[in-house]
């Protein structure tokens, strides 16, 4: 209708034919150019603004720009210029289904390069983030993209060629459904992978306590996460459950405080007790690797137990390394071992911590 419209229009003002394709010549030239330029242009622009500012947002709009290829934009020249002269029925029907699907794909194509450099550039402003994750993210986001996109763009063709789409939406919806039922424990995963990432509540390298579960973060992937435990050995943990349960991680501490507690034998005088505090506290502010990490609270004489002699020292170390907090763990027992065989006290009950 729009093609014989504009050719009745033509013919009626005098436009025989070599004037229509001399017109029809003129305006494809001066489309195909205007959209070289403004693709050129953006080109330009976003290039020069990415090398000022690098921060990668501004290659998310060329990659975009980039996608205007060269083929779409002499197609959408010759197109309009076809509605210049009268074209057979038949054939104008085959040109404008054609022409909409070149533009559906480019549409496509645009919303794809989006919402991956989108995905790309978020994925790799965090720390510890593997290629191979953001290639397997990278990867699934782009295939249901695709899906949904190109299941999206056929409803909208139906739509526009006046057919019913009820019937076929009410397939789609059950369809839809029974895929979402089949991958519901996959999708959650991948839904965690990516919250883990904005909420950003625990990273590869700190040490987490997950139930009864504790290690150290090795890698996060699409739908697992790694976890390297003390004794050595990997524990995959599907992201889902990690995300949904009481996780403690200890990396975030700005600092620890912890309590050691050490039952020693009751037959000891008070003179013998104050020496050994003395002693206890002197060697614990003169240890070398102490300074500047530790900072010793207290140094006391708990209890007096059936058992023995109660004593606790309380400490605060800077920063939340977990493997940091063992070492000088074992340097304090060590101290201690030290001054019971000085003080020549025996020692009752092994060292108690309290606190991670």
């Amino acid at each position: 209708m729009w093609r014989l419209n504009i050719y009745y229009f033509f013919t009626q003002n005098g436009f025989n034919l070599s004037r229509q394709l001399l017109l029809a010549l003129l305006l494809a030239v001066l489309v195909i150019a205007f959209l070289s330029f403004c693709r050129c242009l953006a080109e330009l622009v976003l290039n020069q603004l990415e090398n000022r500012f690098q921060n990668g947002r501004f290659k998310i709009w060329l990659s975009i720009a980039n996608n205007l290829s060269y083929f779409f934009i002499v197609f959408t020249g010759l197109f309009l210029a076809s509605f210049c002269f009268y074209v057979p029925y038949k054939l104008g029907q085959t040109l404008d289904a054609l022409y909409t699907f070149v533009l559906v794909w480019t549409v496509i194509n645009f919303i794809r390069e989006m919402i991956g450099n989108s995905i790309r550039l978020f994925l790799m402003n965090k720390e510890n983030v593997s290629k191979e994750a953001i290639k397997t993210a990278l990867n699934f986001t782009d295939v249901m993209s695709l899906i949904v996109l190109w299941v999206i763009a056929g409803i909208v063709a139906l739509q526009f060629a006046d057919y019913n789409i009820q019937g076929l939406l009410g397939g789609l919806g059950v369809a839809s459904i029974i895929v979402a039922f089949s991958l519901q424990s996959a999708l959650k995963d991948v839904l965690a992978f990516f919250s883990i990432y904005i909420d950003r509540s625990f990273a590869v390298g700190d040490y987490i306590v997950f139930g009864n579960i504790e290690g150290t973060i090795k890698e996060i992937r699409l739908r697992t996460t790694k976890i390297t435990a003390l004794k050595g050995n990997d524990i995959i943990i599907p992201n889902d459950k990690l995300t949904s349960g009481i996780i403690e991680n200890y990396n975030r501490l700005p600092r620890r405080r912890v309590s050691l507690s050490f039952t020693v034998d009751s037959d000891l005088s008070s003179a013998c007790c104050r020496q050994f505090l003395r002693d206890l506290q002197e060697a614990l502010d003169n240890e070398p690797s102490f300074i500047d990490k530790i900072t010793v609270k207290s140094v006391v004489f708990d209890v007096i137990s059936d058992q023995g002699l109660i004593f606790k020292i309380i400490y605060n170390i800077k920063g939340g390394d977990y493997l940091e907090h063992l070492h000088f763990k074992e340097e304090i027992n060590l101290l201690i071992l030290d001054i019971l065989a000085k003080n020549k006290i025996k020692l009752i009950e092994a060292p108690v911590l309290q606190g991670k």
